[in-house]
């Protein structure tokens, strides 16, 4: 179970800090602290802590952690469609000698298009993958 924790001053009770973490190690770190509800963890992304108040992030700086979020997570798509589709039957060769010429132009091509994708994506937010040869 992981909570969020303010780190506060116990003269003015001004929140220090936010952290999360277990209860466990929280404890481990000695200081004064209160369990705060209200730092979900699902603000990570929309919200950020301003003079100790949780603060809406500007709509721009959203979008763009968002577009940075889907080019990562279609880098690791891509990487998995390399790992699990294409490099197995090109790094084989049984495999790859098995194919005729048209299969491997084909396959080679989309192993191409596969690298290529996150820089020729025009929506990274709802991505279409290139089209596999069906052989």
């Amino acid at each position: 179970m992981s909570v969020w924790v303010g780190f506060y001053d116990h003269e003015t009770g001004e929140i220090t800090g936010v952290t999360t973490g277990t209860p466990r190690s929280i404890i481990a770190h000695r200081q004064p602290f209160v369990i705060l509800p209200e730092y979900r963890k699902d603000w990570d992304l929309t919200h950020i802590v301003v003079n100790d108040q949780l603060t809406p992030r500007p709509p721009e700086a959203l979008a763009a952690l968002y577009l940075q979020r889907a080019m990562v997570d279609l880098r690791v798509r891509r990487n998995g469609l390399l790992k699990n589709d294409v490099d197995p039957i090109v790094t084989n060769p049984l495999r790859w000698d098995g194919l005729t010429d048209e299969n491997r132009v084909a396959l080679t091509a989309y192993r191409q298009a596969l690298l290529d994708w996150p820089e020729t994506e025009t929506d990274p937010l709802n991505p279409t993958p290139p089209v596999a040869p069906e052989f």
